[in-house]
């Protein structure tokens, strides 16, 4: 029997959207897609984190990947969840490149 991960997006900001995700071609990797405009939050408050938990099912096995250090990391690990910053260059404090991010979440 394999595992089966539950993915989703928190996005916040004007214009950021479902169907803007699905239109970029992410929606079909994606099995929930989560807006500050829907739940009422924008990172890093701990309520768009525990919306987003919510609205997945409350999974227990739960990364964050972000590229904002105050937003995605500060916020998540806030409320206790594993936290990966992803960037495309040496900065921040504990940068990774997304392929890196996802074989750590897999191995986990």
């Amino acid at each position: 029997m394999g595992t089966h991960h539950v993915s989703g997006s928190v996005k916040c900001g004007c214009g950021v959207s479902a169907e803007l995700v699905s239109g970029l071609g992410l929606g079909s990797h994606l099995d929930h897609v989560v807006t500050s405009a829907r739940i009422g939050y924008e990172k890093p408050h701990p309520g768009a984190f525990r919306a987003a938990l919510r609205i997945c099912g409350n999974p227990t096995n739960v990364w964050m990947v972000g590229d904002n250090p105050i937003a995605d990391i500060e916020g998540a690990e806030a409320i206790g969840l594993r936290a990966i910053l992803v960037r495309s260059c040496e900065t921040g404090t504990h940068p990774r490149a997304l392929s890196d991010a996802a074989a750590l979440i897999l191995a986990s």
